[in-house]
């Protein structure tokens, strides 16, 4: 019922407004009376049912009048038209286009007042329910219709230069046919200087004032050309008063509307962040959810929502300021979003999920980039890696991601091989000290002070082993004595070589960070009984790791010299057969 009676005043409404004449005189008459009347009427109270039917009443009654009215405009449109056709007949085939125009014009407004009569006569029911179709979509003059402001703007943009270029070449051939013109009147005077014959001048005379009016003709067209490219080029006219009348159009204009398209952008955000920033006050002290799918779905959500908010808001403000152009624009830049957005959907679908923390990459897990292991930061349009143990930070953009897959940091994971000032074992045994780390790069320095620098990537493949880790270092040497000392027990001459060591230190600069001293039998070589000396120090003494194994081999020696063994050297024995019976045979 209240969707009938609203199309039932919409109709109403549209009446009163091709009925504008006739009907303020009747209510300018009947107004005054009506005031008076209800005036004097006491104040009652009505309930809804009755204060409805009343307002249907009163729709009725004023629904009748506008009939009525109608119907008197009708009876006047169709007299007026009988005029027209009358005199359209009368004209026959020279009918002019006023008549036929004025014809076409009546038959428009007989049509739609009887289209306003059938709406009104029946209470502005939805005539689509009787199978009334819509005409048929073409897409392609939908889209005409949008683009042609915008086109119509550029048109006007290029008309001024279009002009210019089109006065410059009707200048230039103007004065070309004023030139020839000229020559032709000069032949003319030569030949009439010649001519004796009358009828020979009288021709010459005729054709000379008809060249002489064609001559004067090109010069009045030139000097309107002149006259027309001079105002469009803006000569003789004040620069300053032109750049001023510019400048107060647009501020009045499109630069009043971009300044309230600004406005409303920026009020939108701001109330969006006032409204983040009370989410996320109830939040405080929570736990740290960042990582977590809803969490980052709603984020993106409401940045996602901000931005259709700002853009509804942008055209709003565009379509009530009447900016077709920049409207169009606008319409015509979505359009080409969702063009592209067509061919990078997968794409972006898969961002989508590495943004929302659901894909292969995922925050504070652990990959490998380039053969170094990385720790996921945040994940955006610009993904952090960070090593903990590498000075700086890797941004990679977002479909790089792509094809890598993260895994979970478990327990005390290491990170690196060192840390900055870590002592290190190179492939020959010689210790390394690392002086820096970075993302591209390693400084070593050796025992020399020389420093060079090593990719990172080839640093971590190389598998340097680590003299600075917590639990300290291990020096070994294997220590032969001669096989004389077969008979004597191995715990016998381990444990000298063992106290020999230990009690050689004394006075040296890693006496205080040495842990253990072990020794043990190692194996029966080619000439020697082979020892193994074990020296174990804290990480502070890694630089001294050649000095303490050049130790070790001086305390063997010692022990050696102190218990009066000899120390083996490689031998070989070679056994030959007796001599002299080999040379009796060969006799």
């Amino acid at each position: 019922m209240i969707k009938l009676t609203y199309s039932f005043v919409c109709a109403l409404v549209f009446s009163t407004v091709v009925l504008a004449a006739s009907a303020q005189s009747v209510e300018s008459t009947q107004t005054p009376k009506v005031d008076e009347a209800v005036k004097d009427l006491p104040p009652v109270v009505l309930s809804d049912q009755e204060r409805q039917e009343k307002i249907e009443a009163e729709l009725s009654a004023e629904a009748v009048a506008q009939l009525a009215d109608i119907q008197e405009s009708l009876k006047l449109k169709i007299a007026e038209r009988k005029n027209l056709r009358a005199a359209v007949r009368a004209a026959g085939d020279t009918v002019s286009d006023e008549l036929a125009n004025a014809l076409a014009a009546i038959d428009s407004e007989i049509s739609l007042l009887e289209e306003t009569f059938e709406q009104i006569a029946i209470g502005g029911v939805d005539l689509s329910a009787f199978g009334v179709q819509e005409e048929k979509f073409d897409w392609r003059e939908e889209l005409v219709t949008i683009v042609k402001p915008l086109l119509e703007n550029i048109k006007d943009l290029t008309e001024k230069p279009r002009k210019i270029e089109n006065l410059r070449r009707i200048i230039e051939e103007k004065e070309a046919a004023a030139v020839a013109s000229e020559e032709a009147l000069a032949s003319i005077e030569r030949l009439q200087a010649k001519a004796e014959s009358k009828s020979v001048l009288a021709e010459l005379a005729k054709i000379e004032k008809d060249w002489a009016s064609r001559r004067d003709d090109l010069h009045r067209a030139v000097q309107l050309a002149e006259y027309q490219l001079n105002n469009l080029e803006g000569k003789d006219v004040n620069w300053f008063e032109l750049v001023q009348s510019a400048a107060s159009d647009f501020v009045s204009g499109r630069g009043l509307t971009l300044l309230l398209v600004l406005i409303v952008a920026v009020i939108i955000w701001a109330v969006m962040r006032f409204l983040l920033w009370l989410v996320r006050a109830r939040t405080v002290g929570k736990a740290d959810r960042s990582t977590k799918t809803h969490y980052r779905l709603a984020a993106y959500g409401y940045k996602i929502f901000t931005v259709i908010l700002i853009a509804v808001g942008s055209m709003m403000v565009l379509y009530f300021r009447q900016d077709l152009l920049l409207l169009a624009i606008v319409v015509v830049v979505f359009i080409g979003a969702a063009l592209a957005l067509k061919n990078l959907l997968p794409r972006y679908v898969a961002e989508s999920r590495l943004l929302l923390n659901i894909g292969s990459v995922r925050e504070r897990e652990r990959l490998m980039y380039e053969g170094v292991p990385y720790q996921v930061l945040n994940i955006n349009m610009y993904t952090r890696l960070a090593n903990p143990e590498i000075k700086g930070a890797l941004r990679l953009p977002l479909y790089r991601l792509h094809d890598m897959v993260s895994r979970p940091v478990i327990g005390d994971t290491s990170w690196f091989p060192s840390s900055q000032g870590d002592w290190v074992l190179d492939d020959d045994d010689d210790p390394l000290q690392v002086v820096e780390q970075t993302i591209e790069t390693v400084k070593l320095r050796d025992m020399n002070a020389t420093t060079f620098l090593m990719p990172t990537a080839e640093y971590y493949a190389a598998k340097y082993r680590n003299l600075s880790k917590p639990d300290g270092f291990r020096v070994a040497i294997v220590f032969g004595v001669d096989y004389e000392l077969q008979s004597t027990s191995s715990d016998e001459i381990s444990e000298l070589f063992r106290a020999g060591v230990e009690g050689s230190v004394a006075g040296k600069k890693f006496e205080a960070d040495m842990i253990n001293v072990d020794a043990d039998f190692h194996s029966a070589g080619d000439s020697s009984l082979n020892y193994v000396v074990f020296a174990w120090f804290k990480p502070e003494s890694a630089r001294y790791y050649n000095r303490i194994k050049r130790h070790l081999w001086k305390s063997c020696v010692d022990v050696c010299n102190q218990q009066g063994w000899s120390i083996p050297f490689p031998q070989l024995t070679v056994h030959q057969p007796n001599l002299r019976s080999h040379q009796t045979h060969n006799d």
